[in-house]
């Protein structure tokens, strides 16, 4: 099957979205269909995630770099050189020319399904003039950047004409029902997170030594200063603990002097924003405890990447994170409370078999709603549902009339 993904840019160095796609199409290319990604704005060929895509052995095109729109651009400067220009008003915006092009691009690739997510009305739009059925994948709300405004509505004209709307969870759907511009029905299509496979936690630790990790841009929202303030009172009950915080972000200099002040510097390592699947899941083999105490999420990837690597977790009760933790698998404190999170921290420091418990059941729960076995049926599901494509055309053969994901 011929599944187009589409989005406006790619986000890098670490993007959700981005992450979210990658994963979807590597593994629907290992199961036998034909992914590819369409991106509204150009890209460099060093972008990261352009390298991942391409080692991935999907295809990956920009309307922007389309040699038809680059065609229109030309054709535009030459009219506007002419009295007659008038006549060519309505071309002179780019979403009108980026429409076009996407719809010329879907007409000569035929996909079976459009699979957008994170883009505005121009690829729904153009998926609609050329007849390919359109799944819309929310993956932000229930917050976004005001950056953004402007996209969320433009989806407001977009929303009714795609055959479905998705949600990455229950309480995700909920919050978009409630948010989103769209008063239809929402499917729910989790995100996949590939299997680390077998892996050894660092052993041999000290008495009382325990890691807590954080994987996250280092910016306001995902808490890093209160994750910071949080394990300062830790470190006073237990001077063993240590604190890794990977990422990179705007607060990144404000993070460093804040871990100085508070006089915890020689107990935190800052390694930066890891860049490839064997740096991730190094990180996750090193730590005891993942921790993100984000003010604002949806669902978090990096919470699920920590329940596959059986780690267990304290996160904020925001969004629908609390889809992802359960009581049996970690904690979930209130955003912004210092207090709460340091309590949520000592008692995992001090408890190694509550830990190595939640960490069992974090992974049986990453594997019963979030492995590629569990979530790639339900996707070839909402596929085959939307496109109306034969049975065997999708090579359902994990797709059993019987399976049933826990969400469904």
């Amino acid at each position: 099957m011929k599944i187009c993904f589409c989005k406006g840019i790619f986000f890098g160095p670490v993007s959700g979205p981005d992450e979210q796609i990658i994963n979807y199409a590597s593994n629907l290319k290992k199961a036998g269909h034909k992914p590819s990604v369409l991106v509204v704005c150009s890209f460099a060929r060093t972008d990261p995630y352009y390298v991942r895509f391409r080692d991935a052995g999907v295809a990956v095109s920009s309307i922007g770099q389309h040699p038809l729109y680059i065609i229109f651009l030309v054709v535009r400067q030459i009219a506007l050189l002419f009295p007659i220009a008038a006549i060519f008003s309505k071309f002179h915006k780019w979403e009108t020319l980026a429409y076009w092009t996407a719809v010329f691009y879907f007409r000569w690739h035929k996909p079976d399904i459009i699979h957008v997510i994170v883009e505005g009305g121009i690829v729904i739009r153009a998926a609609h003039k050329a007849r390919i059925p359109i799944i819309y994948h929310e993956s932000a709300t229930p917050w976004y950047s005001p950056q953004v405004e402007s996209y969320y509505k433009a989806l407001t004209n977009s929303l009714p004409i795609c055959n479905r709307v998705a949600a990455l969870s229950p309480l995700h759907a909920k919050l978009c029902r409630e948010l989103l511009p769209y008063k239809g029905p929402i499917s729910i299509i989790p995100l996949i997170i590939a299997d680390p496979g077998k892996h050894t936690r660092v052993a041999d630790r000290s008495q009382g030594a325990v890691t807590f990790g954080f994987a996250a841009r280092l910016e306001h929202l995902k808490g890093p200063t209160i994750l910071l303030e949080a394990f300062a009172q830790l470190v006073q009950r237990n001077p063993n603990a240590r604190l890794i915080m990977a990422g990179k972000g705007d607060d990144e200099e404000a993070v460093f002097k804040l871990a100085e002040k508070l006089g915890i510097a020689e107990h935190c390592s800052f390694p930066g924003a890891y860049s490839g699947q064997e740096e991730k899941s190094a990180f996750m083999q090193s730590i005891d405890v993942f921790v993100l105490p984000s003010f604002a999420e949806s669902v978090s990837i990096g919470v699920i990447e920590a329940m596959a690597h059986s780690l267990p977790v304290i996160a904020s009760d925001v969004g629908a994170i609390s889809d992802e933790v359960t009581a049996t698998t970690g904690i979930l404190v209130p955003p912004g409370s210092v207090s709460a999170l340091a309590t949520a921290m000592l008692q995992l420091a001090e408890n190694v078999n509550i830990r190595k418990q939640m960490g069992l059941d974090a992974r049986k729960r990453y594997e019963q709603y979030f492995s590629p076995e569990a979530v790639l049926p339900l996707l070839l599901r909402n596929y085959k549902e939307v496109a109306n494509v034969d049975r065997e055309l999708l090579n359902l053969a994990l797709d059993k009339e019987y399976f049933a994901h826990p969400w469904m």
